[in-house]
């Protein structure tokens, strides 16, 4: 109590004495640099970081979009800029498209906390000078003046209180283009124009303003500190500002300083130290692993992934770092759907396992991997070990903590996913596969087939074996076929010798690695090679030491791992046996064969559990045959433990010639699709691979064994348009293949030659989605897309399809439409496929006789070339179907489709004028445009504007499913109306968007147009009947969905 008491009292005569007041600093580093660091940031731990300016404008290559296109004169941005802006763009014209009009600083707020950041920076002002707050010295250049004509810093700033989140503020000190800069860098930096009259003013405005709690500096390593008078303003800060006691800063204020002086240090981008550094620091590091600032060229596979982000937190934070994760919005202030779901995803695991990062301090020891990574952060006496990949056994094996007597372990958390982020894909078809085929394949078809298969991004592809002809006389061509095939770059070739003498034949062939196999059944060995398992291996030690002396890797095979057909079961102990000697004669990977596919996911787990005691992990792969459909469970399995190579044959190619009934390998196409699906990458082309199981199948006169290729495809003309986007999106998800053709004329193009539109419906169902660039009046290219595919049955939308441009152009609108309708319908028939869903449209009734329309209403009275081109198209199916009773066909008709699919991801994105009304609304509220022409309003309804049938798109898109399923009663000619029964006028839309949005939705009455009628609706009652079709979706929620995709797409699909 006496000590307790005396701490007291000094504490009292500190407060109270001068003489121990808190120090002044000097404005020098020995000074400055001595300052503590608030404690706040090494508690802290997680930041979030928004890169945010006018180059989220161009929003394309990266932040420093100005500089490479103006600086660099790189001719990737020049290029960009000449195909998308008017000839004379300035950067400076980008401005005023800087509108921040979705920017809701307090979901802003909401977000980062939900992701479990404790501070946020925000840029002020990157390298381009323009500043996101009122900057009294960047006159015309900032947030105030132009663009969004809004405080950013302040509303941000002020939302993050809120939610007691601590406020960064990232400033540049340099600007690439400003005068006064460019004339102190022409001086040598000698003169300080530019730091007195900008630099300083602004951040002495900043700190003053808006009272940081953290000042991120950048832009400084082209001067000395001693221009950027940095250590004056430190000092200031440090000693006088109104944060002094609680702001902290980072190292980048001067040449020479990053990694040496400041608060704490970040070194550079992305910075990782191999070991614990003696001096608080801090990783940023980006979700778009290209760029700080949003891209809206970006691909899915470019932003970091939910695993990526936990290994770089829980290894900064065990090195005594913080973790800065950076998103960059959109010119409109919208944090996109992937970054919002990544932040999320992050979120959870910190609620989860948040205990063992924040306010945690590194241990003595930070990582271990005696067996499997672990890493180690502490609170006082309490140890938390974060495994990046959880133990096999479920059993932690912790080496470097010593129990002393009453240690208590109370849990233990994994830092990983169920999957390996990527997957590497051996191809067997070649060898494994054709050596097993009945029909021996010609040389030259062989060589294609490799070639093909070069051609789908396949990294590895065993090409053929070395092995006598008296034995397997399907590889009798081995050495024609080696010296035969286009060797690429970056792909491997190896083929499988069983002894010294295939193997010196392989080298003399040109091979460059080579595959030896062996068995873990006595019989089988007997069997397959006529020797015993031991004899099998000292004939393998020949190859080895060979393979050595000319430096070729050699991999190993393993078969029977999980039953014999002479044997029965296995032991795995045998298993790991003859898996631990090939490995430690130098095979660089061993391959576990199921030859006979017998293995369950059970046994799977069973045997690998003993074989990686002695094999490690990463050199193990797995070979599955499918006789008992088990195939990609076992592989699920294997990839969960940590095997993160697969060996496949396309097609499924192969079997056992010492198992009666055995099946081929698993399907290189169906693996590919499996893991597409998980998000895990392979690099694999699923069209081309599909394409060369084809080719191969054909060559063989045999069906292929794979799944997905076996699954039934539908032919999507127009997919990537509005409609049929969302009909490909609910194909893929009642287990359909839609093959989509498309020709870009009312699609954007997005990444990897897909359609945007495309390219995320893949984002959304995690599924590849089979596209090909094609009109359908290119009567070549449609017949050798038929000979490609197998389809049972098409969908159409492909044609024009604005009323007003119909009228200027009638000549083109008959052409296309029609002539491509012609074209579709006679390759249909010479490849045999007789099933069509047409999308038609409600045009075809005309001007209404009674209301609802019902299917037996009159058709033929339309008023313009678009309708009437339906109608044509319509009585054209319907001839066909008369005159030839094999075919069956939908006819769909319906008034205006609205909404979104409820991600936002997909939506209407009208190029030119929009054919509908909800398109103008939405442009309306979102403020594109300044108010709503209401066409008329004295017509005889309830308000006076005219009414119409609406239909949320994702309801029509079922509606297509279901006439899709209906085409196999063998249906003949149907015709059905798809709608909501239920008509609604112009105000009754506009009224509804307002609600949606929240906002007010102006519009002006104007003389009715020429043609219009007061009510037009549909009876959808037949489509309910026959179809077991029914709208599930009301008004509201067609407009939500529609002002959730306008709210997170302002500018649809494009690029800007």
């Amino acid at each position: 109590m006496a000590a307790m008491a005396a701490r007291a009292l000094l504490c009292v005569a500190a407060a109270l004495c001068p003489s121990l007041a808190a120090p002044r600093y000097r404005p020098d580093w020995a000074s400055l640099d001595a300052r503590p660091l608030p404690a706040w940031f090494d508690r802290a731990k997680v930041g979030v970081f928004v890169h945010w300016g006018v180059f989220s404008v161009p929003a394309w290559g990266s932040e420093w979009f100005w500089w490479h296109w103006q600086g660099q004169h790189d001719a990737a941005y020049e290029r960009f800029v000449r195909r998308r802006f008017p000839p004379g763009t300035t950067y400076a014209e980008f401005a005023p498209h800087f509108t921040a009009y979705d920017f809701q600083p307090r979901q802003w707020a909401q977000l980062f906390q939900r992701a479990g950041a404790r501070y946020v920076v925000l840029t002020t002002k990157h390298h381009e000078g323009f500043t996101n707050w009122g900057s009294p010295v960047s006159w015309n250049w900032n947030s105030v003046d132009t663009g969004p004509h809004r405080d950013l810093v302040g509303e941000l700033g002020e939302a993050l209180r809120e939610s007691n989140l601590r406020y960064g503020l990232y400033h540049s000190l340099m600007e690439w283009f400003h005068p006064l800069y460019l004339a102190d860098k022409q001086n040598g930096f000698k003169t300080q124009s530019f730091v007195l009259k900008k630099t300083m003013p602004e951040l002495y405005d900043l700190v003053l303003k808006y009272k940081p709690d953290l000042i991120w500096s950048d832009g400084d390593w082209e001067a000395p500190d001693s221009y950027w008078n940095s250590t004056s303003f430190l000092a200031w800060l440090y000693n006088d500002s109104p944060v002094k006691d609680t702001v902290v800063v980072n190292d980048r204020w001067g040449r020479g300083c990053s990694c040496h002086h400041g608060g704490f240090y970040n070194c550079a981008d992305k910075f990782r130290p191999g070991t614990l550094p003696d001096h608080k620091w801090e990783m940023c590091s980006s979700l778009d692993r290209l760029s700080w600032g949003y891209r809206s060229n970006m691909s899915l596979h470019e932003v970091m992934d939910e695993m990526s982000m936990i290994e770089e937190l829980v290894q900064t934070v065990s090195l005594g770092g913080n973790y800065l994760l950076n998103v960059g919005p959109t010119k409109e202030g919208v944090i996109v759907p992937i970054f919002q779901e990544r932040l999320l995803a992050l979120g959870r695991w910190l609620e989860t396992n948040g205990e063992a990062i924040y306010e945690s301090q590194p241990w003595r020891v930070q990582m271990e991997n005696t067996t499997d990574t672990v890493w180690y952060t502490s609170k006082g006496p309490v140890v938390f070990a974060i495994f990046l990949l959880w133990p096999l056994d479920s059993v932690l094996h912790l080496s470097s903590p010593i129990p002393c007597p009453g240690t208590q372990v109370s849990s233990a958390a994994a830092a990983t996913g169920a999957y390996p982020k990527r997957v590497k894909v051996v191809e067997v078809g070649p060898r494994d596969g054709l050596q097993n085929e009945k029909n021996v394949v010609p040389t030259p078809v062989k060589i294609n087939l490799i070639n093909m298969l070069s051609e789908t991004g396949l990294q590895v592809i065993e090409a053929t074996s070395f092995v006598s002809p008296k034995w397997v006389p399907q590889m009798a061509d081995h050495t024609e076929v080696m010296q035969g095939i286009n060797k690429l770059p970056g792909i491997s070739y190896p083929v499988l010798t069983p002894n010294l003498k295939g193997f010196q034949a392989a080298v003399a062939a040109g091979a460059k690695e080579v595959s030896i196999f062996g068995a873990a059944s006595e019989k089988f060995t007997q069997k397959n090679i006529n020797c015993s398992i031991e004899e099998s291996l000292e004939r393998f030690e020949e190859v080895m030491k060979a393979a050595k002396e000319v430096n070729i890797p050699v991999r190993g095979y393993v078969s029977c791992v999980l039953g014999c057909p002479y044997e029965g079961k296995i032991s795995a102990a045998k298993v790991a046996e003859v898996s631990k000697k090939m490995y430690s004669m130098g095979c660089y990977e061993i391959s576990l064969g199921d030859t006979i596919g017998v293995g369950t996911p059970g046994s799977m787990k069973e045997m690998l559990t003993v074989v990686m005691k002695e094999v490690p992990v990463g050199a193990l792969a797995v070979h599955c045959h499918d006789t008992y459909g088990q195939a990609l469970a076992n592989i699920l399995v294997a990839l969960q433990m940590g095997v993160s190579v697969v060996d496949a044959s396309v097609a499924g190619l192969g079997g056992c010639p010492y198992a009666q009934g055995a099946s081929g390998n698993v399907a290189t196409e169906d693996l590919v699709y499996m893991l597409n699906g998980l998000g895990i990458h392979t690099g694999v082309d699923l069209q081309k691979l599909m394409d060369t199981g084809t080719f191969i199948c054909n060559a063989l006169n045999r069906k292929t064994n794979s799944k997905g290729t076996m699954a039934e495809k539908i032919l999507v003309t127009g997919g990537a348009g509005y409609i049929g986007s969302h009909c490909v999106l609910e194909l893929l998800q009642a287990g359909y293949v839609p093959v989509v053709i498309d020709n870009f004329h009312n699609a954007i193009r997005g990444s990897e030659e897909l359609p945007e539109s495309l390219r995320r419906v893949q984002e959304i169902v995690h599924r590849p989605v089979l596209f090909q660039e094609l009109d359908i009046t290119d009567e070549a290219a449609l017949q050798e897309l038929f000979r490609k595919h197998q389809f049972s049955a098409v969908m159409h939308f492909a044609g024009l399809k604005a009323v007003g441009e119909s009228v200027q152009k009638p000549l083109e609108y008959y052409r296309v439409n029609l002539t491509g309708t012609i074209q579709l319908l006679e390759t249909m028939k010479a490849h045999g496929v007789r099933n069509i869903v047409f999308s038609s449209s409600a045009t075809v009734y005309g001007d209404p006789k009674y209301l609802p329309l019902d299917e037996n209403h009159p058709v033929g009275g339309c008023t313009n070339p678009y309708g009437k081109s339906k109608f044509f198209i319509e009585e054209m199916i319907r001839d066909l179907c008369k005159a030839e009773r094999d075919w069956n066909a939908i006819l769909l008709r319906y008034f205006n489709p609205i909404g979104a699919h409820e991600s936002g991801m997909i939506g209407e994105d009208p190029q030119g004028i929009p054919n509908n009304l909800m398109p103008y609304v939405a442009q309306v509220a979102v403020g594109r445009r300044e108010f709503l022409s209401v066409f008329g309003n004295d017509y005889k309804t309830d308000d006076g504007t005219g009414v119409r049938d609406y239909i949320h798109v994702v309801d029509l898109a079922k509606g297509h499913i279901a006439a899709l399923k209906k085409l196999k009663e063998n249906c003949g000619c149907k015709i059905y109306n798809l709608g909501t029964g239920t008509g609604y006028s112009v105000l009754q839309m506009v009224h509804a968007m307002e609600k949606a949005s929240g906002r007010e939705i102006k519009y002006r009455i104007t003389a009715r147009r020429e043609g219009d009628v007061a009510s037009c609706y549909a009876d959808p009652a037949l489509a309910e009947r026959e179809l077991g079709w029914k709208a599930a979706f009301g008004l509201d929620k067609m407009c939500e969905d529609l002002w959730r995709w306008q709210l997170q797409n302002p500018t649809g699909f494009s690029k800007n």
